[in-house]
């Protein structure tokens, strides 16, 4: 399956028509998150970027809970890991939102996994540890490459919650949980590339 250029990818989870209307108010992003100014056009790609990884998290997980490879406790670790991607994206789909675009929905991709992911425990817990190393570096570099201030703050947070997933699936697959002392910030071109795999 071809997957997508970057472009179609920022119009699969952006859809704001030719002209993006940038909103003035403050949004709360979630209720525990802080009030950010709507983005400007050069944070767009950055938000929309998240937003996809978001969506690829849900079904990933999704598929590995109907695989049922996982014991009852991780079975519970992993439905809570789903629920933090379903907040994420109602979050970024917020900041989306304020600054005019339609954010994208899971409806508007198609979502393809290796044939083997799902096989047996270890093959599902390292391909989530692939797909969440991706995950938390799409967050790295947003934080630092962002312009706008709440926003930063939002990704910074939503790393620590995609560090906690990366933790969960490493020490499934691998036997620790702890791993890179400075975990690898990507840009969204890398970003995009390393989701082209698994999203179309």
């Amino acid at each position: 399956m071809t997957g997508l250029t970057r472009g179609q990818l920022l119009d699969r989870t952006a859809r704001g028509g030719a002209a993006i209307a940038l909103g003035s108010g403050l949004l709360a992003v979630t209720d525990a998150s802080p009030a950010s100014a709507a983005i400007g056009p050069a944070d767009v790609p950055v938000v929309t970027l998240a937003l996809a990884s978001e969506l690829l998290g849900v079904e990933f997980a999704t598929q590995t809970l109907a695989a049922k490879r996982f014991d009852v406790a991780e079975t519970r670790e992993l439905t809570r890991a789903r629920f933090n991607d379903n907040q994420h994206y109602d979050a970024l789909a917020k900041v989306l939102t304020a600054a005019g675009l339609t954010p994208g929905t899971a409806d508007d991709f198609d979502f393809t996994f290796p044939a083997k992911g799902f096989a047996t425990r270890a093959s599902a817990a390292r391909l989530g540890a692939q797909l969440e190393t991706t995950f938390l570096g799409i967050y790295l570099g947003g934080v630092a490459s962002l312009q706008d201030a709440g926003t930063r703050s939002l990704f910074s947070r939503l790393a620590a919650s995609q560090a906690q997933h990366l933790g969960f699936y490493s020490a499934i697959a691998y036997g620790k949980s702890i791993g890179m002392s400075f975990p690898v910030p990507l840009s969204v071109e890398d970003g995009s590339a390393a989701l082209d795999p698994f999203i179309s």
